[in-house]
């Protein structure tokens, strides 16, 4: 899928940045500062680094982990892996910007000189953070879509239980029309036996007046009857449509969600 390929391609290039990252590998630029800083923060930048290296290689691990077939599969797989991803990749930010906090405080100090070592290495610096400035904004989105996709599910549940909820009423309804029937057809064919009692014990000339007696009786049965099966259908093709409704509008909706984010991850 072509955007299975996008999704994979973004996180991996994510993953590359973070491990090639100035601060995250504790090169040249925390070396410097280290060197230069005459020990000042040494245990608090140490800390930082620290926590930046496992949670990048935490954050590594669970990429390389959701990046098979099944990753954007299902729309639960993507929920869940892009809030683990999320989850391990925000602290890398907090962190980050932390540390570059840090840095700037000692352009504040008297030592003058030696920090001005480090200003290129910043300004280099701020211009990488641009780019998790973006997947900082898409790690919000995904957070903001993961609860949309939540909310919107919970209500749809309770959408779809009230639908069926009508529909089982509904066929419950119907079933004690259907037993209602039966009151109409036994009359008719206790009257239909005793019209044909009548006809036989009464002279021919009286025939045709009980023959159409029994015609509007034959007739009203049918309409009765009629009246209660289209009472039927009307309800049951209502509810099933209201319902059917519901779940595609639910899945519409998931669909547009879903699509939204994966044009985020290709941009």
């Amino acid at each position: 899928m072509e955007n299975e390929s996008a999704v994979t391609c973004q996180l991996t290039n994510w993953a590359n940045y973070i491990f090639n990252h100035p601060v995250l590998k504790r090169t040249s630029l925390v070396e410097k500062f280290l060197s230069s800083s005459g020990k000042q923060h040494l245990k608090s930048v140490t800390k930082f680094a620290k926590e930046i290296e496992i949670t990048g290689f935490n954050t590594l691990n669970r990429i390389d982990h959701h990046l098979d077939k099944d990753f954007i599969t299902t729309c639960p797989t993507v929920i869940n892996s892009a809030k683990r991803i999320t989850k391990d990749i925000t602290p890398i930010f907090k962190s980050m910007d932390q540390l570059i906090k840090s840095f700037s405080l000692f352009g504040l100090t008297p030592y003058g000189k030696p920090y001005l070592n480090i200003a290129t290495s910043l300004y280099e610096l701020s211009q990488m953070l641009k780019i998790p400035e973006n997947l900082r904004q898409t790690s919000e989105k995904i957070n903001d879509w993961s609860i949309y996709v939540t909310k919107t599910s919970n209500e749809y549940t309770e959408r779809l239980s009230l639908e069926f909820s009508k529909l089982q009423d509904t066929l419950k309804f119907c079933k004690n029309l259907t037993d209602g029937i039966k009151g109409p057809l036994k009359a008719f064919d206790q009257n239909t036996k005793y019209y044909k009692a009548l006809v036989k014990s009464k002279p021919p000339e009286m025939h045709q007046k009980y023959y159409v007696k029994y015609s509007n009786m034959v007739i009203s049965t049918q309409c009765e009857v009629n009246i209660y099966y289209d009472t039927i259908s009307t309800l049951i093709i209502y509810d099933m449509k209201n319902w059917i409704t519901t779940k595609l509008k639910y899945h519409e909706e998931q669909c547009v969600k879903l699509n939204e984010l994966l044009d985020n991850f290709d941009n």
